[in-house]
């Protein structure tokens, strides 16, 4: 059985709902699109790969994992129910496996992450192929921008001129990201689809998975915005006020911003410039990418600068983090209150497998709301 593995730098952030709504199509042709690290996409993946450090070192309530040895119990699940699957699958006369998560392009960071994603997938598999979908890094920009601010940063000028946009950034300097994958899976393994060339990356993985992509129809994913300046001002308001722990990515999606996120065009070339000398190395050394599909076209960039809009300081910023952060605590309990009762349930239908992975999330979320009840106690004192 083959495995494809999807590592994508594209936006193509619907392409996840369209595996999704497809994965009754692909079975139908022999292919594998696995739940086990989840029913939308695959981001379980990315939790199964996090390292010890990303435990022990995290901020009370912010730590995936209550404890390492429930880091160790969730791997185990984890492990296991993917086995299983698989295993099914290769009993059903299925004949290859894909694997698609964005979130696997910036948080698999380390050559011992992409190690332990190899050492949970290699052995149940004939061979695997890595599909790298590489986008000049300054088209990313407003991607960027947002996942930044959905973690608590401020989106400014000085901080995209920073190291945070540039080739320190580990997901964004392409030559160690592909080096990466290169070194853990072989050269000869990885496979480079430049976006310019290949915008839709559903033909280069149904090749590579032995499928035509006409068994699909006129359906494909769809290149989903990200969220607009709009939406980066409202994060800044936020995210300035030092003393919130708001969460905003709950909400930051469902934003209504459609003007987009627009540098000058100093700071546009400035940016494009800086991954220069990387972008070459890799080019330099693989025949699958040229510098020209790397290269942003800064015409589009002439529009009316709005990042400068984004900064633009707001007097409410704290009443809006608390509200937020209020909302968030309900939604915590809620969800809190949910795992409770799927745990209860799979008690009684003696599903015990299902119980650590459920445990480790009934703890995540105790932990968040610990951490927003002395958060409010703090405010209110």
């Amino acid at each position: 059985m083959k495995l494809v593995l999807h590592i994508g730098a594209s936006g193509l952030v619907g392409l996840s709902d369209w595996l999704a709504r497809q994965r009754a199509a692909f079975a139908l042709h022999g292919i594998l699109l696995p739940v086990a690290f989840g029913e939308r996409d695959h981001g379980r993946l990315v939790k199964y790969a996090l390292l010890r450090s990303h435990v022990t070192a995290a901020e009370p309530g912010t730590s995936p994992f209550d404890s390492t040895d429930a880091q160790d119990a969730y791997r185990k699940f984890i492990r296991a129910d993917f086995e299983r699957e698989v295993a099914q699958a290769e009993q059903a006369g299925m004949t290859a496996c894909l694997l698609s998560d964005g979130t696997l392009f910036h948080e698999i960071a380390s050559f011992a992450m992409a190690e332990r994603v190899r050492d949970l997938l290699a052995p149940l598999f004939d061979a695997v192929v890595v599909v790298v979908h590489l986008r000049p890094q300054l088209e990313l920009l407003p991607t960027e921008a947002a996942r930044h601010a959905k973690a608590g940063r401020m989106v400014t000028h000085a901080t995209i001129a920073g190291p945070n946009f540039g080739p320190q950034a580990k997901h964004l300097n392409y030559n160690i990201l592909v080096e990466r994958w290169e070194k853990v899976f072989g050269g000869d393994n990885v496979s480079i689809v430049p976006f310019h060339a290949q915008p839709n990356i559903v033909e280069p993985l149904c090749r590579e998975l032995g499928l035509d992509p006409a068994v699909f129809g006129p359906d494909r994913p769809r290149e989903t915005p990200p969220p607009g300046w709009r939406a980066i001002a409202f994060a800044n308001a936020v995210n300035q006020f030092s003393g919130s722990t708001a969460p905003l990515a709950v909400y930051f999606d469902e934003i209504a911003a459609p003007e987009p996120l627009l540098p000058d065009a100093a700071l546009a070339t400035f940016l494009q410039n800086r991954f220069f000398t990387s972008n070459a190395k890799l080019c330099a050394r693989r025949s699958d990418v040229r510098a020209a599909d790397l290269k942003a076209n800064l015409a589009n960039f002439e529009g009316e600068p709005t990042l400068a809009l984004a900064e633009a300081p707001c007097m409410f910023s704290g009443q809006i983090a608390e509200l937020l952060a209020r909302m968030e605590s309900r939604l915590c309990t809620e969800r809190y209150l949910r795992l409770l009762a799927e745990a209860r349930q799979a008690v009684a239908e003696d599903r015990i497998d299902a119980l650590p992975a459920l445990k480790t999330e009934i703890d995540r979320m105790g932990a968040m709301l610990s951490a927003r009840l002395r958060h409010t106690a703090a405010v209110e004192a």
